[in-house]
């Protein structure tokens, strides 16, 4: 048991040596939207054209989110890791903790097992946006405003979104087709591998045992 162990830490140790820190100065144009979303949740979405460096893209992004829930004070961080020979699209979401105080930290500096450096993170409210997931075989679009859905199997009809620590629920949608999950690496932060947000539901089983899924990714016009 102490030889594993010892193998994840030397294993996150390594994988943290090929990441470099996300500057902000190489992102003039990050843009974080804070939409309501609903229930317990609200909805955060960081979108950008580009990274000044041309051998340089998102290997990680994510949140973490501290704070006294029954305070209603919470904060939340933003993490990214640059890698090499990445994609520099960002275009990621995550919900986040509802709460009546909350305050954004961008992450400068993060290595494992050392507290991370941050600064002030500017971000903007909006009740307005849409968001379009697409996959090979279809597409959905959410309204955050009024947290409803088009989905281009049902053309025509809007079903309502509830929003999930793990996801979004399309209620409406037959069977386990409306449920939709991030699909998220293993990490005490919440995100996604790369600089965009997937997310995947199940539409079968193959031998009637193992779940076949369907995966989405974000696509946002970065305006």
């Amino acid at each position: 048991m102490m030889n594993l162990f010892l193998f994840l830490i030397s294993g996150i140790s390594v994988f943290s040596a090929f990441t470099e820190d996300f500057k902000p100065g190489y992102c003039p144009d990050l843009n974080v939207r804070i939409y309501p979303g609903n229930g317990a949740w609200r909805i955060l979405h960081a979108t950008s054209s580009f990274y000044a460096s041309s051998s340089l893209g998102y290997d990680f992004v994510g949140v973490l989110t501290t704070g006294k829930p029954s305070e209603k004070r919470m904060r939340t961080c933003l993490r990214m890791d640059m890698g090499l020979g990445k994609s520099a699209r960002l275009d990621f979401l995550m919900t986040i903790p509802d709460t009546v105080e909350h305050s954004y930290s961008l992450v400068t500096e993060y290595r494992w097992g050392i507290p991370a450096k941050t600064i002030p993170l500017k971000t903007a409210c909006a009740d307005e946006g849409k968001l379009v997931f697409r996959s090979p075989l279809s597409t959905v679009i959410i309204d955050v405003k009024s947290n409803t859905a088009e989905c281009a199997s049902a053309a025509g009809k809007r079903f309502p979104v509830k929003w999930l620590e793990d996801g979004f629920e399309i209620r409406g949608l037959p069977e386990e087709t409306g449920i939709f999950q991030f699909v998220m690496p293993l990490s005490n932060y919440r995100g996604c591998d790369g600089g965009v947000t997937a997310v995947r539901r199940k539409i079968g089983k193959t031998f009637l045992f193992f779940p076949v899924y369907e995966t989405f990714y974000l696509e946002s016009d970065n305006k």
